[in-house]
Order: C-alpha cells, then sequence, then structure tokens
C-alpha cells in the first residue's frame, strides 16, 4: 500500500468513474493545486462525512482508518 505521510491508502485499484468526479469537485474546490492528504484533513473529512450520515464501507475494519477519532 502506498504512504501519504501517515495516511494509508485502501488500494491501488483504478479509479472509478464516482472517484473521478471527486476529484474533479476537490479541483474545483481548491484554487491552484489540491493539497496532500494528511491525518488532520482526513479526519475533518471523516468529520463532515459523518455529519452527513455517510460512512466508509470500510471505516470501521481497515486499519489505516480505524485509529482515527470518530
Amino acid at each position: 500500500m502506498k504512504h501519504f505521510e501517515d495516511f494509508l491508502l485502501v488500494s491501488h485499484k483504478p479509479l472509478t468513474e464516482a472517484e473521478r468526479g471527486w476529484i474533479d469537485i476537490l479541483r474545483a474546490i481548491f484554487p491552484g493545486e489540491v493539497p496532500r492528504p494528511d491525518l488532520r484533513r482526513v479526519q475533518l473529512m471523516r468529520r463532515v462525512m459523518n455529519d452527513l450520515g455517510i460512512e466508509a464501507e470500510n471505516q470501521r475494519s481497515h486499519p489505516s482508518t480505524s485509529r482515527l477519532p470518530r
């Protein structure tokens, strides 16, 4: 698995159309370059998704995400 500073990627599978859509949204939101993921940004994104009632399928069991505060 590939590491980005302190965040471990879940897989190296090819991107789905939905994932490409999220990348386009990130590019539209951030002026210039999209920042690299780090623990703080991942935690903030998780909080927003949880507040919206969206929970990642692997959030409870994957070692790279289970250590993050909920």
